[in-house]
């Protein structure tokens, strides 16, 4: 009989640990990312434009799934400045329903001839937990003269500049 009793007690115990660790997991906040979708997902390539120029591009930001968290307190920062700034920022607003979105739009203004790059972080909370996401920014810039005179040359059977898209 003795060890009936203790082969009930440990199904007993097994019972208590399994059931409070699946309330444990239920009441536990959420820590998968967010149903968020930026697009373009990676990278803003803005190609090469000339000096004292400039070009914006936008990534779009949407609420992937309505039934999730609202994604709010949506932040837009570049890490080193320089070229790129951000033009709009989607400061202020919730993306509550699917399809939601907004759009951060970035500027590059290049001064000086060179090839630049930095990073676009979207910061935002996910229900109550804090995410961030990151786009990579890269352009290229020459001196207007000779992206002017680079572009007069051009000819179908002399071309100077191809695109890969």
């Amino acid at each position: 009989m003795q060890p009936l009793k203790i082969r009930s007690i440990m199904n007993k115990n097994y019972f208590i640990f399994l059931f409070l660790l699946i309330v444990a997991i239920m009441l536990m906040p959420r820590l998968a990312q967010a149903q968020f979708v930026a697009s373009p997902a990676n990278t803003l390539n803005y190609g090469t434009i000339g000096v004292n120029t400039n070009k914006t591009l936008t990534v779009t930001i949407t609420q992937d799934d309505g039934d999730d968290p609202n994604i709010d307190n949506i932040t837009a920062s570049i890490s080193g400045g320089g070229p790129f700034t951000i033009t709009n920022s989607c400061a202020g607003v919730n993306l509550v329903f699917t399809n939601d979105s907004c759009d951060i739009q970035v500027t590059y203004s290049p001064l000086v001839a060179g090839t630049n790059t930095d990073a676009l972080t979207i910061n935002y909370n996910y229900g109550a937990s804090p995410t961030s996401s990151s786009v990579s920014l890269s352009g290229a810039s020459i001196e207007q003269a000779i992206l002017e005179q680079s572009l007069n040359s051009y000819t179908t059977d002399n071309p100077i500049f191809t695109s890969t898209s």
